[in-house]
C-alpha cells in the first residue's frame, strides 16, 4: 500500500482538535519554506520526514498490539493504563511528521505491507511471557532508541519550527521510553532464567535492526555529493543531525540505554557488535 494519511473532518475531528489542539494553528507552519533549500536538500528531507510518519504510524498499530497482550496478561492497571495514552499520542506525531513533509512540497511515495504492521508473538506461550517479549522489543528497545535519537535531533536543529515539533514529540515519548522500565521494575523479580535468556536474545534481536542502521550511516553524507559543511547546514536546517552524530549517539544509547540498563535486571543481551 502507499502510506497516506488524512482527517475525515466533521465531529471526529473536532474530537481529536478538542483533545490534542488544532495542530493547523499550533505551529508556524509557514515558516518552513521549501523555496529557501536547494532542491535535492528538499527532496532527502521529504523523504526523511515522510519516513518519520510511516515509523510513527507503524509504531501507533503496534501499540495496540501492546495493548491487548496487557490485557491478556492482567498486568497492573496503572501500567495498562500509561500504555493505553501511547497509541493516540502517535498519531499526533503522524500529524505533525506530516506536515512537515507538506510543507517540503508533499509526502514522498513509500510503500508499506499492511500485514508487517503486527509484531509476530508466539501463541503458545502463556500470556504473562507474550507481553514480556512485546514490552521488550517495543518499548525497552524500541522506544529506548527512539527517545534519545529525537531529543539528539531537537538539540542539533536551528531551525524554529523543526525544533518545536521535535520538542512536542520528546515531550510525549518521554514516557513512552519510561515505561518498558517501569514494567521491568514491577516483573523482573518474577523471571526465571529461562525467561530472562529468551528476553536477552528478544532484545539483541531488536537492537539488530538499529545496529544495522548505524552502522549503514556511518560516515555518509546526507545528500550525496556534498561537503561536510553542506551536510551540517542541512541536518540543522531539516533534519537535526548529521548521519556521523547519528551513527555515534546510536551507539552510544544502544550500550548505555538499553544493553547496562538490562544487565541491571539480570538480563544479559547477547553481542552483536554493538
Amino acid at each position: 500500500m502507499l502510506f497516506e494519511v488524512g482527517l475525515a473532518g466533521g465531529p471526529a475531528q473536532r474530537r481529536w482538535r478538542d483533545d490534542y489542539g488544532d495542530m493547523g494553528e499550533a505551529f508556524d507552519w509557514d515558516a518552513l519554506k521549501a523555496d529557501a533549500y536547494p532542491e535535492e536538500w528538499v527532496e532527502t528531507a521529504r523523504l526523511r520526514w515522510t519516513r518519520n510518519a510511516l515509523n510513527e504510524f507503524v509504531t501507533c498499530t503496534v501499540m495496540g498490539q501492546l495493548l491487548t497482550l496487557m490485557g491478556q496478561a492482567n498486568i497492573p492497571l496503572d501500567l495498562w493504563s500509561v500504555a493505553a495514552t501511547f497509541p493516540r499520542e502517535e498519531l499526533l506525531h503522524v500529524e505533525l511528521c506530516s506536515r512537515i513533509a507538506m510543507q517540503l512540497g508533499g509526502g514522498a511515495p513509500i510503500a508499506y505491507d499492511s500485514e508487517e504492521l503486527v509484531y509476530p508473538v508466539n501463541a503458545d506461550l502463556p500470556p504473562l511471557e507474550r507481553c514480556n517479549e512485546m514490552v521488550v522489543r517495543l518499548l525497552c528497545v524500541g522506544e529506548g532508541f527512539s527517545l534519545p535519537m529525537l531529543y539528539g535531533s531537537m538539540q542539533a536543529t536551528t531551525h524554529p519550527l523543526v525544533n518545536s515539533v521535535l520538542a512536542r514529540i520528546v515531550k510525549d515519548e518521554v514516557m513512552h521510553g519510561r515505561l518498558g522500565w517501569l514494567y521491568m521494575d514491577w516483573i523482573h523479580h518474577e523471571l526465571g532464567s529461562a525467561e530472562r535468556d529468551r528476553l536477552g536474545a528478544i532484545a539483541a534481536e531488536g537492537i539488530t535492526s538499529y545496529r544495522a542502521l548505524y552502522r549503514d550511516l556511518r560516515g555518509q553524507e546526507a545528500v550525496e555529493g556534498t561537503s561536510d559543511e553542506d551536510e551540517l547546514a542541512f541536518a540543522r536546517e531539516l533534519g537535526g543531525m548529521t548521519e556521523a552524530d547519528y551513527s555515534e549517539l546510536a551507539r552510544k544509547t544502544i550500550q548505555t540505554d538499553i544493553v547496562e540498563r538490562f544487565e541491571g535486571y539480570g538480563i544479559h543481551v547477547p553481542s552483536g557488535g554493538y
